[in-house]
């Protein structure tokens, strides 16, 4: 779990409570704090793909209690001269998280590659 702070009152958890928290979000998608929790290992589509560390926060839906889904998107490159390769695209994907006083609680998992893996 990792966890960001919530200045925010959420008193009831429901579709109008999503619709703040999209908001919350949309402001801080640039918060230091935020970026490491929102990124992740994009290895995935190439070895060279690299997070801008910029995202596009699409929507947050109440899923149950005060359990909740953020959709979003990570914008990446990928750079490669020797293959004549420079790509810039976006990568869309999810992460739930809950409500808890004053902190939202990410469930992260976490995917890192070791060099291991590839033997």
């Amino acid at each position: 779990m990792n966890t960001f702070p919530l200045p925010v009152a959420i008193h009831k958890h429901n579709a109008d409570s999503a619709v703040q928290l999209q908001h919350y979000l949309e402001q801080n998608r640039q918060n230091p704090a935020l970026i490491p929790i929102l990124n992740m290992d994009l290895t995935f589509i190439s070895p060279h793909a690299r997070s801008t560390n910029d995202f596009v926060i699409s929507r947050v839906e109440h899923l149950h209690d005060n359990t909740y889904v953020l959709y979003y998107q990570i914008n990446y490159f990928i750079f490669n001269l020797c293959q004549d390769m420079n790509i810039e695209d976006v990568y869309e994907t999810s992460i739930s998280f809950n409500v808890v006083q004053d902190y939202l609680a990410f469930t992260v998992i976490h995917a890192d590659r070791d060099t291991v893996d590839e033997f």
